[in-house]
């Protein structure tokens, strides 16, 4: 895990590895976005393809079109129980 293997502040990673994000993919710096397997929305770091891909479009949404108000809420359970 990236925080975990480099001095990175901890109010930017989760406890449980990743770097902390909001709903819109935003870490702690307002100019920095994480997604995929380095991204931790609440708590939870998926580290799989389709929740990456849900991130990501909600990130060029954001990025490309910020008025339009995309959020990511997480991604199903069935992706969170297949990483277990």
């Amino acid at each position: 895990m990236i925080c975990r293997h480099m001095s990175t502040p901890s109010w930017f990673c989760h406890r449980r590895g990743g770097i902390k994000v909001d709903g819109c993919l935003r870490t702690s710096d307002p100019n920095i976005y994480a997604v995929g397997e380095v991204a931790s929305y609440g708590g939870m770091v998926y580290g799989l393809w389709k929740p990456g891909a849900e991130q990501a479009e909600v990130l060029a949404a954001t990025l490309g079109s910020p008025s339009a108000g995309l959020r990511y809420h997480g991604s199903s359970q069935a992706a969170a129980e297949k990483r277990r």
